[in-house]
């Protein structure tokens, strides 16, 4: 799998904008959005780390507030938080949640 580039990470961050756009409440695109934010800062791709960190925390944020049961978006959200140094035990928790959603997930596919 080939690492994301700049100009590919920009792509995702305005058709995740996009999408945001359409539906502020699309818990995924919130949670993408946040993680395009975080990749920016972390290549050193940003050409405003502040404001790459301000908007990440707020995307991460407003996803965790639109969904409880998604673990990819309680992952992603706590991987952005957990990078900008946000708190790391809420971060963590939110990974244990993530966790036993999707734990949860398999055992109901299996089921069916």
């Amino acid at each position: 799998m080939q690492s994301p580039s700049e100009q590919g990470i920009v792509t995702a961050l305005d058709l995740l904008r996009r999408a945001i756009e359409l539906d502020p409440h699309y818990a995924s695109a919130l949670a993408g959005a946040a993680f395009c934010h975080m990749r920016l800062h972390l290549s050193g791709w940003s050409k405003d780390p502040n404001k790459d960190q301000r908007e990440g925390i707020n995307l991460a944020r407003r996803a965790i507030q639109v969904t409880s049961d998604d673990p990819g978006v309680l992952a992603w959200s706590a991987y952005v938080l957990a990078y900008f140094g946000e708190d790391i035990d809420a971060a963590i928790q939110l990974i244990d949640r993530a966790l036993a959603e999707l734990r949860l997930w398999l055992a109901l596919e299996r089921v069916a």
